[in-house]
């Protein structure tokens, strides 16, 4: 009695190492202890069969999480080449609308400065007609003045020349260079005035011009930061977009099946 469990422990091992045992004669052992021997071997082919089972879904369970994994990939690199040439396009388009507006603005611009331009040299012109309508004016009263003292001369000549000629020869040369200093004068006066005036204008034309220019170039500058600061919000509200959708992808598929 004492040998027997010393041989269902045997057959035990004998049967886990895949070892048929040996044939004893039926009257050797107690049927008992065949009984016995039978219920060893269900529970370890039952132990067995739970541990292949487990084995198989194990490396299954690899075998999909490394598919996953590699669709996982697949998915992020597709999205960083949309995103990249999501940006290239945009990039593109924000170019392409940029040099559009930029060639607008230069247009306006130069058909803004031409219009000064013809204002100016208008101006000019109509100040020289005047300039030059004026002196015609000024000689106009000089000769009618000229010839106005010719006859007064030659009236006082006619009635009281005894009297007048020797004090009338010697104003006639004075009176005759004042009347030419005043009429220089007059002249130059005018011109200098008209002068003035068109250079007063053609100031204030080009400061109004370069007020206009930096005023747009201001503006130019303001729209583009502006676009520059959107473009990089959007870039970043992208990536943090993506970069959520592969947490919640890995989050997702490293669960534990069951859970």
């Amino acid at each position: 009695m004492s040998g027997d469990p010393d041989d269902r422990l045997r057959r035990m091992i004998g049967s886990l190492r895949g070892e048929r045992p040996k044939e004893e004669p039926a009257a050797a052992a107690p049927a008992r202890d065949d009984g016995a021997l039978e219920d060893y071997r269900r529970r370890i082919q039952e132990l067995e069969s739970r541990l292949e089972s487990e084995t198989q879904r194990s490396h299954l369970r690899e075998e999909q999480r490394e598919t996953v994994e590699s669709q996982i990939r697949q998915i992020t690199e597709m999205l960083r080449e949309e995103k990249r040439r999501s940006e290239i396009e945009k990039d593109k388009a924000h170019a392409q609308g940029r040099v559009e507006s930029l060639e607008k603005r230069l247009d306006d611009l130069q058909e803004k400065l031409l219009g000064l331009i013809q204002q100016s040299i208008d101006a000019r012109s109509a100040e020289t007609d005047a300039t030059r309508s004026a002196a015609e004016r000024v000689e106009s009263r000089v000769g009618g003045l000229g010839e106005a003292v010719d006859e007064r001369l030659k009236r006082l000549e006619e009635t009281i020349p005894a009297l007048i000629s020797g004090s009338l020869e010697k104003s006639v040369p004075q009176f005759h260079a004042a009347l030419e200093n005043a009429v220089a004068g007059r002249l130059a006066a005018s011109n200098a005035e008209l002068l003035e005036a068109y250079r007063k204008s053609l100031d204030e034309a080009l400061m109004a011009m370069r007020s206009m220019m930096l005023k747009t170039l201001d503006a130019l500058l303001e729209a583009e930061k502006a676009r520059d600061i959107d473009a990089d919000g959007r870039t970043k509200r992208v990536e943090t977009r993506i970069a959520g959708l592969e947490k919640e992808f890995r989050e997702f598929f490293n669960r534990e099946p069951g859970f």
